[in-house]
């Protein structure tokens, strides 16, 4: 299990080296902050591509409680950023099929950055049968 401490801390490192993070806010959706309401698939066959894309390969969507357009926001799965499509409170992602080759279940969560606060998202499982 993902020790939501250090992911916090590790995203701030990352965020102050790659471009001068001024303050950052790891809120986990439990006190009002950023949460996962719905999401989709949460579940797929070890190799199977989910969610086909018209390039062939696999992506997961997921909702969020508030609007992120204006943010980037960056799908985490599997401990692996993913680049986010932003639609009001929906986010997109590519899941590179490495990600889904062998079986587990797998914490999946968002993080949103505007300017120089960030927000993770609760935590929820994707599972690969």
């Amino acid at each position: 299990m993902v020790n939501r401490s250090r992911l916090a801390a590790a995203w701030g490192l990352a965020l102050v080296l790659a471009g001068g993070l001024q303050a950052c806010s790891g809120n986990t959706g439990a006190s009002g902050g950023l949460e996962i309401s719905s999401y989709g698939p949460d579940t797929t066959q070890a190799g199977v591509v989910f969610n086909q894309q018209p390039d062939g390969g696999s992506a997961i969507w997921i909702r969020v409680n508030r609007p992120l357009d204006g943010d980037v926001a960056t799908v985490v799965f599997r401990g692996k950023p993913l680049t986010g499509a932003i639609s009001g409170n929906l986010v997109t992602a590519a899941v590179p099929a490495d990600l889904y080759r062998e079986p587990g279940s797998f914490e999946v969560h968002v993080v949103a950055q505007r300017g120089a606060v960030t927000q993770l998202s609760n935590s929820v499982k994707f599972t690969v049968r």
